[in-house]
């Protein structure tokens, strides 16, 4: 069923995940002011070495296509629940390694880091992850009760 609580859930992560390729998740700056952002997919103007940039950008992708091809599986609630660990997983690794990437770029760069509000948006993609497996998980003891009751 695509109008249940979970796609709201789902189609969250894929746009909190897309919105991270477009505004920086930190800002790297020295005296004379601001130097270059990261964003999911790397550095701005790629100067210093990319490191995890290819996996991360992979694995966000990865995340983007399975938040919204989890929405499309609805008749197997089991397959959307193992979609939703993956996710959770993904999302966690994607938060790790770009935190990861920052701090080795921090040192690379010898600049300044100030995080911005997108830096956390994997974690609330995540929580999302995790509120969408429970409302399955609902769906899934609901069918299972209607089925004792038979």
């Amino acid at each position: 069923m695509i109008q249940r609580i979970q796609t709201l859930y789902l189609l969250g992560i894929a746009g909190i995940i897309f919105v991270c390729f477009y505004f920086p998740m930190a800002e790297f700056s020295n005296i004379s002011g601001p130097a270059d952002w990261y964003l999911l997919s790397g550095l701005r103007n790629g100067k210093a070495g990319d490191g995890f940039s290819g996996v991360i950008t992979f694995l966000s992708g990865l995340a983007v296509g399975v938040s919204i091809s989890n929405i499309f599986v609805f008749k197997n609630r089991k397959r959307q629940m193992l979609f939703c660990l993956v996710l959770i997983g993904t999302l966690i690794l994607i938060n790790i390694l770009t935190f990861v990437q920052i701090g080795m770029l921090k040192s690379e760069l010898n600049m300044l880091v100030s995080l911005k509000v997108p830096s956390v948006f994997p974690l609330i993609g995540a929580v999302l992850a995790f509120m969408a497996y429970r409302a399955i998980k609902k769906d899934e003891d609901l069918v299972k009760s209607y089925d004792r009751l038979r």
